[in-house]
């Protein structure tokens, strides 16, 4: 057969590493894509909250919304 070469086989260890090596990437990027998400939203909780202060002109304004947002 022309154009055929053989190839060696992998050991059982070998072939684990390999496996957990694509395994650990996946999950790796899973958790950068999470991780990525979570701070969006911690962004935007940020920014909602920094819009408050904003809206409010007193501290007991702010306690008030506060309050209610908490009761929900």
């Amino acid at each position: 057969m022309r154009g055929l070469r053989r190839v060696p086989a992998l050991s059982v260890e070998q072939n684990a590493r390999r496996l957990q090596g694509v395994f650990q990437g996946r999950a790796e990027d899973g958790l950068e894509r999470r991780t990525a998400a979570v701070v969006a939203h911690a962004s935007g909780v940020g920014n909602r909250v920094d819009n408050l202060i904003e809206q409010t002109s007193t501290t007991g304004q702010l306690l008030d919304v506060i309050t209610h947002l908490l009761d929900q």
